[in-house]
């Protein structure tokens, strides 16, 4: 399972290449949140990633006010932490449903200074609570939530038909699981329907152009593609592939420009 071994150099570097060939390792650049801002169109975070700015830096200097130019200070009560990290934290994990008692146990800090960083996070980001706020109650509402379009799957929720039949602890469970669920699930499944997009259109200009002694598609890691390449044509591919990347990216990200990272090696990187 690739999914499960750690992106370090020490795991990482076990998987090499054969001789005379290369890693062409790309992988999305914010897939997540640049498909968050597609759903939420949160003004903050599309000026930032239409200007090519650093998003966690934007909502940090928002979120405590304080100068850009100083989101990476380390002030005493964020114990040893930046205030571009809590931001960065928060961006990730707000769309996965983090409640104060997540973030109070991952800062060390009380539930009470965990739900005020998480009032401040949607202050400077109203749209985007608007938005995931809208999902939950879509899914509360029907029993089930869609991807984005032009797909739009639905993941349905197995307990949404018995909620009323629940005891009160029971019930309150399963109706903060369905509003976790609804929040993300159309992310990430959008998320996957742009790698397996990605995926599709990479195998079949492989076969299209003839190319299997040269490129072999090895493995995929959440939105990470990797294909052991011939040394010469390493660098020709590498722009292929990004092309076609960012082309699946755009049947669903269309807001904001698709961005992916690309690396020529001779063992699996980060």
């Amino acid at each position: 399972n690739l999914q499960n071994i750690p992106a370090t150099p020490e795991h990482r570097s076990c998987f090499i290449v054969d001789k005379g060939n290369k890693f062409v390792n790309i992988d999305y650049s914010g897939q997540e949140l640049r498909i968050t801002t597609q759903g939420s169109k949160e003004p903050v975070w599309l000026d930032a990633l239409n200007n090519g700015r650093d998003i966690h830096a934007e909502v940090a200097a928002m979120m405590f006010k304080v100068p850009i130019d100083k989101v990476r200070e380390k002030p005493e009560f964020l114990r040893g932490k930046t205030y571009r990290d809590i931001a960065k934290n928060l961006n990730f994990g707000i769309i996965y449903g983090m409640s104060e008692f997540k973030l109070s146990k991952e800062l060390v800090i009380t539930k009470e200074e965990a739900r005020e960083m998480i009032d401040n996070y949607y202050k400077a980001l109203p749209k985007l609570k608007s938005y995931l706020d809208s999902c939950k109650s879509y899914g509360m509402r029907n029993g089930y939530i869609r991807s984005f379009k032009p797909y739009s799957m639905i993941r349905f929720f197995p307990e949404w038909a018995n909620l009323n039949n629940l005891d009160e602890k029971s019930r309150k469970m399963a109706i903060g699981s369905i509003e976790r669920q609804s929040g993300n699930t159309p992310i990430q499944s959008s998320g996957a329907h742009v790698t397996k997009l990605a995926l599709i259109s990479i195998r079949r200009y492989i076969i299209d152009n003839k190319l299997e002694n040269k490129v072999k598609l090895i493995s995929t890691v959440h939105d990470e593609i990797n294909c052991e390449v011939s040394e010469g044509f390493a660098e020709e591919w590498s722009k292929i592939q990004k092309d076609l990347m960012i082309k699946a990216g755009q049947e669903i990200i269309k807001v904001i420009p698709v961005e992916v990272d690309c690396k020529i090696t001779d063992f699996w990187k980060k």
